[in-house]
């Protein structure tokens, strides 16, 4: 459709519209990236504490490269 009404709809949206639409794309954007960090490192540190149960649980903890334990 050249020249019809999807054309020009463009030509109807200010500058000043398109960058509040950015702004507000970028405040969701960071909102999300924060989201994602968060749930991001509660994941790392449920997964820390359930790798640590389960090495207690099981008796080597002394296998694991981050463990503070020594070997017998």
């Amino acid at each position: 459709m050249v020249g019809g009404r999807k054309g020009t709809y463009l030509h109807y949206l200010s500058n000043e519209a398109l960058a509040l639409d950015q702004r507000e794309y970028q405040e969701r954007y960071d909102k999300l990236v924060v989201r994602f960090e968060t749930a991001k490192a509660r994941f790392e540190e449920v997964s820390e504490l359930a790798l640590d149960k389960n090495a207690r649980e099981n008796g080597w903890k002394h296998l694991l490269p981050h463990s503070p334990c020594k070997t017998v």
